[in-house]
């Protein structure tokens, strides 16, 4: 019974330490949300912490006036404010195509890897009865965070911010996405000119300049290629001497 007793003497002080501090730690976090929050209740953080993540655009990388002038000694004739415009116009139309499950819908700068990226995924939605809707699309920001410059193609990774309205149906049932939360993403799009096409081939006959099949994303191994060797869809090659917008994907929010 003692024992008993002492045991219940050292459980019942540990319960008490436990308690003081708890309470010591909940006296701290209410000091603490007071001076970072002297006007707020904890509903009122909680809101706004949902609106920052819905309502405000995500922020981008710009070294777009790192680059800008080596892009400018390669191709004077180079109008950024323009292409801006182009890169922002094939974003727009790739989501609206998907929307309305209709290639047509696709800017006249988008390249061919992306055509037929969309192209498939609209085959592949009517496959499996799926809708994918994007509305209220719209872009804040595009800037420039990388130039490379190879013997016969030059590539400017351009960083959008956007936002809209997503949400994916089966059988009339949402299955990802909701209609009532806005999404603030980025993406990245690839603007890419052949200067040479045969020096390309002579040079990197097993490179594949950077590009991947737009069906599941393996790299093409040779410019000119057809087929992919991993999944066995078609590819073509991007057209000579001329600027095109050949890739776009999501940047996705670490965690």
């Amino acid at each position: 019974m003692a024992g008993l007793g002492i045991i219940g003497i050292i459980f019942l002080s540990l319960l008490a330490v436990v308690l003081v501090s708890a309470l010591i730690i909940m006296i701290k976090g209410r000091q603490m949300f007071k001076e970072f929050f002297p006007d707020k209740t904890l509903k009122q953080v909680i809101d706004e912490g949902n609106y920052q993540e819905h309502e405000v655009p995500r922020t981008v990388s710009n070294a777009t006036g790192i680059f800008l002038n080596r892009i400018h000694r390669d191709f004077p004739e180079f109008v950024w404010h323009e292409w801006r415009a182009n890169i922002e116009s094939v974003l727009m139309s790739a989501l609206t195509a998907i929307s309305n499950q209709n290639i047509d819908d696709l800017s006249e700068f988008a390249g061919y890897n992306i055509k037929k990226m969309i192209e498939l995924e609209i085959a592949d939605d009517e496959k499996g009865g799926i809708s994918k809707k994007y509305t209220d699309i719209r872009i804040y920001q595009t800037e420039i965070v990388k130039y490379d410059k190879g013997r016969g193609l030059c590539t400017i990774t351009a960083e959008s911010s956007v936002s809209y309205y997503t949400w994916h149906t089966k059988n009339g049932k949402i299955i990802y996405g909701s209609k009532d939360k806005k999404v603030q993403t980025r993406y990245y799009t690839y603007l890419s000119y052949i200067q040479d096409y045969d020096k390309m081939m002579t040079l990197y006959p097993d490179n594949g300049f950077g590009l991947s099949c737009p069906t599941c994303g393996a790299p093409i191994k040779m410019l000119g290629q057809k087929h992919c060797d991993y999944c066995g869809r078609e590819v073509v090659e991007i057209s000579a001497k001329v600027w095109r917008v050949t890739e776009f994907k999501e940047r996705k929010i670490s965690i």
